[in-house]
């Protein structure tokens, strides 16, 4: 039986100039979700990473917090559906530009564009059939080899994408489930790679204690 631990990554750096490298948060967070996973003894056979910053940062930190862990192999399935581009392609169809300084208005921006992906009605760099089916592979290789854990860092609108799948939910829900997906938090799923079942969502023990270092974004 396949046990994968989908990770969402640290916090990352919105509003600056560089988004995509983690904030103090982020590499707290991460550096504290692998002691807390060292000290329960919950190791990785292999480690999985998409070729976003911020996910390669979350996965040394984590490392460093499990006192080591193997090399992560990279595929870009575990990368996060590109926002930006989507947003683009709402404004391009007539419809408001958010304020980034606004997380609000942004977010709710966000979820309208993806919600008009999933639907083709919109493309950005890449369409939802495209994203959909890279998404299932990275998924299908995280799942084979091994009845050890596999710690796969991603983003949460994939892990949403990966959760809606295995319930059998229509892909709006990935946009719903995407918001939901805390900083440095774990989605374990177990069975087969053909059959995967959810054991747990959006998981984040390590920080019990420290309330504080709980973020979305």
């Amino acid at each position: 039986m396949s046990h994968v631990w989908l990770i969402r990554h640290g916090q990352a750096s919105f509003g600056a100039a560089d988004y995509d490298k983690l904030s103090d948060h982020g590499v707290a967070q991460a550096r504290m979700l692998g002691e807390w996973l060292a000290a329960r003894d919950i190791r990785p056979a292999r480690m999985m990473v998409g070729t976003l910053k911020r996910q390669r940062e979350t996965a040394e930190a984590l490392a460093e917090g499990l006192g080591g862990a193997p090399e992560p192999i990279v595929h870009s399935g575990f990368n996060e559906n590109d926002a930006d581009s989507l947003i683009r392609d709402w404004i391009a169809k007539g419809n408001p530009a958010p304020d980034k300084a606004e997380r609000k208005t942004y977010y709710r921006t966000m979820v309208q564009a993806l919600m008009a992906w999933h639907r083709g009605e919109i493309d950005g760099s890449q369409s939802f059939v495209d994203y959909e089916e890279n998404v299932a592979d990275a998924l299908r290789q995280a799942a084979e080899g091994t009845d050890r854990p596999v710690f796969c860092v991603s983003s949460g609108g994939t892990i949403g994408q990966m959760v809606r799948t295995i319930l059998g939910s229509p892909p709006e829900m990935a946009a719903r489930l995407q918001m939901q997906v805390k900083n440095s938090s774990y989605t374990r799923l177990a069975g087969r790679a053909e059959r995967l079942s959810l054991l747990s969502f959006n998981e984040t023990p390590h920080l019990d204690d420290r309330p504080e270092l709980i973020t979305w974004s």
